[in-house]
């Protein structure tokens, strides 16, 4: 496989997901890379690579001007790993996605990451998925990540995220003109975590999609998002499932909706909801795909529109509900 990928130059993707390739074998695929230069994407879960293979890693980034994905998730790099990793995209210039998975962090590893965010200039997706970092490694990343200005998503899981990394989420929030992702996957942030998410949440500008499910979040914290996000007018997607919301907490989020134009995709489901809350919630996503928003502008060129219902063609009811609304839109389409 290494001696056809130095001369393959066609091969735009690579899986070799649960292959059991050991660390001998990465390296000798990763050496390959080095010379080769049309290879995109790589996939390597669920394999047998350990920290001594990174540093062959680090080397092919180094030099490689081509790989543009990179999902390594599932190994036993370690801290080392990670670090001869992070090291070695201060020097890439290409790679735009990263994917981690239980790779395991020291000081040394998430300070090296941080520097790299800090300087590198292409990444623009980073999954730091169940690596389970403390507070503290949070901090430290998102100090840095406040001078990024190219990173578009960032996914952190399986983590642990107090108050005071939830603090350093929210100021990443507030300094932020790129992030348009963030996704906080079961890290326990609970009520207090959100209580100092909030403020970011409130004075971003940049974020489309907010997903923070299975993080313990009960009616208190229910009603924060919802005061926070009725003065954010960018989200598209928001994602509360798997929490303890109850009655209280839906009203809320419900009553945010009313007045809420931008929010067309809302997860709630895994929380103590009727099914005629997820219906009534679901209304208002709806109409704000149909462009509820647009309803309220004056001067929406015609191809706004045209383009508008031809997204919800499938929703009869909903191009009804526009066209009721505007009825000269109708005889301008017409025409």
């Amino acid at each position: 496989l290494a001696s056809a990928l130095r001369t393959n130059t066609t091969l735009r993707v690579l899986r070799l997901r649960n292959t059991h390739i050991t660390a001998n074998g990465a390296s000798c695929i990763f050496d390959a890379l080095k010379q080769n230069d049309t290879l995109e994407e790589l996939y390597l879960e669920k394999n047998d690579i350990s920290a001594y293979a990174c540093k062959s890693l680090g080397k092919m980034l180094r030099v490689n001007k081509k790989l543009r994905v990179l999902h390594i998730n599932q190994n036993p790099i370690r801290s080392d790993g990670t670090a001869a990793i992070a090291e070695a995209l201060h020097h890439n210039t290409t790679l735009e996605e990263f994917c981690l998975q239980q790779g395991g962090f020291d000081s040394k590893a998430v300070d090296t990451l941080g520097r790299m965010l800090f300087k590198n200039t292409s990444l623009k997706v980073l999954q730091l998925v169940h690596t389970k970092l403390d507070s503290d490694d949070i901090v430290v990343l998102c100090r840095f990540l406040e001078h990024n200005r190219t990173l578009r998503q960032l996914v952190i899981t399986g983590s642990w995220i107090q108050p005071k990394a939830a603090k350093a989420l929210s100021r990443l929030l507030q300094r932020t003109t790129s992030l348009q992702k963030l996704c906080l996957w079961g890290n326990s942030i609970k009520n207090d975590g959100v209580l100092e998410l909030v403020d970011g949440i409130k004075q971003n500008q940049s974020l489309k999609v907010l997903r923070i499910m299975k993080n313990q979040i009960s009616d208190k914290g229910a009603k924060a998002v919802a005061e926070a996000v009725k003065e954010n007018a960018f989200l598209t997607e928001l994602d509360l499932s798997g929490n303890q919301i109850k009655a209280r907490g839906i009203e809320a989020l419900t009553n945010m909706m009313k007045e809420n134009l931008s929010i067309e995709i809302f997860g709630i489901h895994g929380n103590q909801i009727t099914e005629s809350q997820k219906e009534k919630l679901k209304s208002y996503t709806k109409l704000n795909k149909a462009g509820r928003k647009l309803l309220q502008q004056t001067n929406v060129p015609l191809d706004t529109w045209v383009d508008t219902l031809a997204k919800i063609s499938d929703e009869t009811e909903l191009c009804y509900y526009l066209l009721r609304q505007k009825p000269e839109m109708f005889t301008q389409i017409v025409k």
